[in-house]
């Protein structure tokens, strides 16, 4: 017996706990040192007595060892030669098997509490194998993803354009999180429109990544499929394909999953400001050198979230760039068409200002000369003060000017400028407030047409009251075929006349209170004898001391038209 059981020991141990080419370990040794009286045996759980080796168990002779199995208990009996004892223990690293050790009952006193202790060590070093062994691979996958990161991250940014950007941040992520399929879909909210521009594949027996052509229709029809519920997701979503079916509809980026498919919206901004550029799609988990697992999972989601959330800065950040430049070029173009001086009318003086608000306003003013040799003197203001509002301003300048050319009825010039406008308006759901005054040279009497503006003041110099003149007429772009009234106002040397936005008079200061029409009329009679110039100096004075600081406002603009003595 006592041959046998030192022979099976070093077999037992042999393809579990020793390395090849290294020392006697410790269960090796112990039988030598029991004098013989000490056998380590490892049962499978079919009940075979077998050496425990890296390929599995092999079959060992035990002839001290006789192991029996029961259909009513899942505990095996373990039987030894007469004089010899047995303690058995679960081996926590194979379910069903088991590690038993033998030894002569003359040193059981001795040896059963040793034995139990290192059946203890066993079980803990095969839960600390188990733990190291998940530890390395979790180890290695958050070594990939960081060097990952720091590969990607300086090259997102130096990529040439939205689409290579884009390849960069999908190319790392389908190298990295281990799959098949990797795509980008850009969406344009504006639009509504989204749009495969990023398709790479695994190359076979690599995790190199390859672009290849897409096989759907890269523009995605919005419907309720995975892709447009991504792009309105708050985070990632995880989806398996059914059994024997496919996802989505045929053509659609998830129907190219076999397996499994995460969508991972790209955003810019939080909150309120979060703006959605698109999403990232992974498909189908490959086996790696550090896990042979097939499915996507916790670490593939949050890999995908990761980069698109990295992706989302980068583009969001781009974006916000080329936005900047664009309004400030905006904002340029829109200074300058703004009157450089006011026109020399005689019998006239005549100033106006514009301040903007923001990088591009809606608000405008101009003089235009009418084909009878007056002066036209306009101020509008498109609802809103953004890019959109600043290129519609430019877009009715233009229509305003090509009419004033042609036709010198102020009523006319302002019906043709809404049936010309009537679309765009409407489509971007905008209006346009309008007011014109006609000025002859060396005349007294004046034509307005007001489309839905603010009342014209006009400041009476012999009695200092104020009038203020005001029309039905609707807004631009509410209806297609207006017909707009003329009012002829006739003035005496000293009247000025003031035409106004209402940033002026809805200014706000820090409690709410708005600068309205009574302030702006205490303006204009406390500075009517001055020139045009100061007048509209003190105006624009009044509402910024008024206005509260913090608030950026609306666009504040004004025109002043004063009655000079004859000369």
């Amino acid at each position: 017996m006592s041959a046998s059981g030192p022979s099976a020991g070093q077999d037992a141990h042999a393809g579990s706990n020793a390395s090849e080419g290294s020392g006697p370990s410790v269960l090796d040794r112990l039988p030598a040192a029991a004098a013989g009286d000490l056998a380590f045996y490892f049962v499978t759980p079919d009940g075979v007595v077998a050496r425990r080796a890296a390929g599995g168990a092999v079959p060992l002779p035990a002839e001290d060892l006789a192991v029996e199995l029961s259909s009513e208990s899942a505990v095996p009996r373990f039987r030894s030669a007469p004089g010899r004892s047995v303690v058995a223990r679960p081996a926590s690293d194979d379910i069903g098997a088991w590690w038993v050790v033998t030894f002569a009952e003359r040193v059981t006193a001795v040896l059963a509490p040793f034995v139990d202790s290192l059946l203890d060590l066993l079980d803990e070093r095969a839960r600390f194998e188990e733990d190291l062994d998940s530890f390395s691979a979790g180890s290695l996958a958050l070594f990939e993803e960081v060097s990952m990161f720091n590969d990607v991250l300086p090259e997102l940014a130096m990529g040439e354009s939205e689409v290579e950007v884009a390849e960069r941040g999908v190319r790392a992520l389908l190298v990295t999180a281990s799959v098949e399929r990797a795509l980008f879909v850009r969406f344009d909210e504006m639009r509504g429109h989204a749009e495969v521009v990023v398709h790479l594949c695994a190359e076979p027996g690599s995790h190199a990544a390859r672009a290849a052509p897409y096989p759907g229709q890269p523009v995605i029809p919005e419907d309720d499929g995975l892709v447009w519920r991504g792009i309105g997701s708050a985070g990632a979503i995880l989806e398996s394909v059914p059994r024997g079916g496919s996802l989505g509809i045929a053509g659609s980026p998830e129907s190219l999953a076999h397996e499994q498919v995460i969508v991972a919206p790209v955003c810019y901004g939080q909150n309120d400001r979060r703006v959605t550029l698109g999403a990232l799609l992974i498909m189908d988990k490959r086996a790696n050198a550090y896990s042979a697992g097939k499915e996507l999972g916790s670490q593939e989601t949050k890999l995908a979230t990761t980069v698109a959330a990295i992706l989302g800065s980068v583009l969001g950040t781009r974006k916000v760039a080329e936005l900047g430049n664009e309004m400030r070029m905006a904002q340029t173009v829109q200074q300058q068409i703004l009157p450089a001086h006011p026109p020399s009318v005689e019998g006239f003086d005549i100033a106006g200002r514009c301040l903007i608000s923001g990088a591009v306003g809606g608000d405008y003013f101009d003089f235009l000369k009418l084909p009878d040799g007056r002066t036209l003197v306009v101020v509008a203001d498109v609802s809103g003060h953004n890019l959109a509002s600043g290129l519609l301003m430019v877009s009715a300048r233009t229509s305003l000017r090509v009419n004033a050319d042609t036709n010198d009825r102020p009523g006319v010039v302002f019906d043709r400028l809404a049936r010309s406008l009537y679309q765009d308006l409407t489509r971007t759901e905008r209006f346009i407030t309008a007011v014109g005054v006609a000025v002859a040279p060396s005349g007294r009497q004046l034509e307005l047409v007001n489309a839905g503006h603010n009342p014209t003041m006009v400041f009476r110099a012999r009695t200092g009251a104020i009038e203020e003149i005001s029309s039905a007429d609707t807004v631009l772009g509410f209806v297609p075929e207006p017909e707009h009234t003329v009012v002829s106002v006739e003035l005496e040397a000293g009247d000025v006349v003031l035409l106004y936005t209402d940033g002026v008079t809805e200014a706000v200061d820090e409690h709410g209170e708005m600068f309205e029409e009574e302030r702006l009329r205490r303006v204009l009679r406390e500075n009517a004898s001055a020139t045009a110039e100061q007048i509209l100096a003190a105006v624009f004075g009044a509402v910024a001391d008024f206005a509260d600081k913090t608030d950026k406002g609306d666009d504040v603009t004004a025109v002043v038209i004063k009655a000079q003595p004859a000369s």
